[in-house]
């Protein structure tokens, strides 16, 4: 049985720009937003499009009921599935800012 999310680590030898993270979810046709957490765990969340974060600054990770968690550094991209419920931690001292963009099927 496959995951309904897929965690890539960023490759690179340094910490991502975000403009950088941002042409390249533009190569992809996504148009994010800019989604600010502050230190702790976020409420609940769904969505009815496939969603794909990518993290900029920060540390955290993200809780999905019935399959854990999956830690996330800078330059990260989880993409998950439409419908599924998740929430947001923020492990690190600063806030955590993410792209956030709604993948049109």
């Amino acid at each position: 049985m496959s995951k309904p999310f897929e965690w890539m680590a960023w490759g690179g030898d340094s910490i991502p720009q975000e403009a950088q993270l941002v042409q390249m979810l533009a190569r992809e046709q996504l148009t994010p937003e800019v989604m600010v957490f502050d230190l702790g765990k976020s409420p609940e969340m769904r969505f009815e499009l496939p969603v794909t974060y990518v993290l900029v600054e920060g540390q955290g990770f993200f809780g999905i009921p019935g399959y854990g968690s999956v830690d996330v550094s800078p330059g990260d991209i989880m993409e998950i599935e439409e419908g599924l419920f998740h929430d947001v931690t923020v492990t690190s001292s600063q806030k955590a800012k993410f792209l956030r963009a709604l993948r049109e099927k």
